[in-house]
C-alpha cells in the first residue's frame, strides 16, 4: 500500500499538527508515519525501473526513496512569506523550508 497525504490540506498543515491523530492519519507521509519499504517483492532485482514513477512509488526503499521525517524548519507561513517577499528559501542549501520547496 503507497504512503501518501489523503488531504490536500497536508501540504499546509503545521508540522506541529501531527500531533494530533486526526491529521498523523490523513497526513501520513507530512507526519512521517510512512514506514520505510517496498510494496511488493518483485522490487529488489529491478532498480533499473527506479525512474518510472510509479515503480519508484512501490519500491521506496529499492530506489532510495524513502525520506526522514520531511518539515519545513521555519514553519509553511514563514515560508510562504519569504517566498512572497523575494527571500528565496528555496535556494540550494537553505533547509529551513524543505518541505515547501518539494526537496522531500
Amino acid at each position: 500500500m503507497l504512503c501518501t497525504n489523503e488531504s490536500p490540506e497536508c501540504r499546509d498543515i503545521d508540522i506541529t499538527a501531527c500531533g494530533l491523530t486526526e491529521w498523523k492519519k490523513k497526513c501520513k507521509r507530512r507526519c512521517g508515519e510512512c514506514e520505510c519499504k517496498d510494496s511488493y517483492v518483485f522490487c529488489g532485482n529491478r532498480t533499473n525501473e527506479c525512474k518510472k514513477s510509479l515503480f519508484s512509488s512501490y519500491c521506496g526503499q529499492t530506489c532510495q526513496h524513502c525520506e526522514k521525517h520531511c518539515y519545513d524548519f521555519f514553519g509553511f507561513d514563514v515560508c510562504f512569506k519569504m517566498k512572497k517577499l523575494n527571500y528565496h528559501p528555496c535556494l540550494p542549501g537553505n533547509n529551513g523550508c524543505r518541505f515547501y520547496c518539494g526537496e522531500c
